[in-house]
């Protein structure tokens, strides 16, 4: 229990972390603490820029990890055979299914077909990440900010688009959890 209740605090801390990053961004809607109708969990952060939709999931681990495409290992302190284990809750693939979900609830509430891109980032410094390959952008919390801005989708959103998207996510009550706020020049 009180190791579960560390992870939670831990999840948190980073999260307003990537939050306080999130408030620098030009000319965005940001959303936090996204829960869509249907969905097991929550998506931590929705960025609305010209150059796209965003989905970040906020992993702020310690220790050493290991990607390779879409398998997750953390290395062992101690123990034999290898040195590496599979773990448990693997980011790639729940950042890669927020996406989905939010592109077809985006679709169903606005008629927009967008393609909604998928970070992970890494908040601790003190998390290894050994990087293989792999299906989506990892970032640390210091390259975050970049990433977003100099993403490329297949086209760029217009403001009008962009406060459609953001009116079906918050008025649609998915934002219910979090907020969302125009961060301007």
């Amino acid at each position: 229990m009180l190791q579960r209740r560390r992870a939670r605090r831990s999840g948190a801390e980073g999260e307003e972390q990537v939050a306080a990053v999130l408030a620098s961004l030009p000319g965005c809607y940001v959303l936090h603490d996204i829960m869509l109708p249907g969905a097991r969990g929550n998506i931590d952060h929705v960025v609305i820029a010209p150059s796209g939709v965003t989905v970040i999931e906020t992993k702020n681990w310690t220790g050493t990890f290991r990607c390779t495409g879409s398998l997750w290992e953390m290395r062992r302190r101690k123990g034999w055979g290898d040195p590496y284990i599979k773990i448990k809750g693997n980011p790639t693939a729940q950042v890669r299914g927020n996406a989905a979900m939010l592109r077809r609830y985006i679709s169903a509430r606005t008629g927009l077909n967008l393609y909604v891109n998928a970070i992970v980032c890494f908040t601790n410094p003190q998390c290894e990440l050994e990087v293989y390959s792999t299906t989506v952008r990892l970032v640390r919390l210091d390259g975050l900010r970049d990433a977003i801005l100099d993403q490329r989708s297949s086209r760029g959103l217009l403001l009008e688009e962009m406060t459609q998207v953001w009116h079906a996510l918050e008025g649609g009550g998915a934002a219910e959890g979090g907020g969302a706020h125009l961060w301007t020049d």
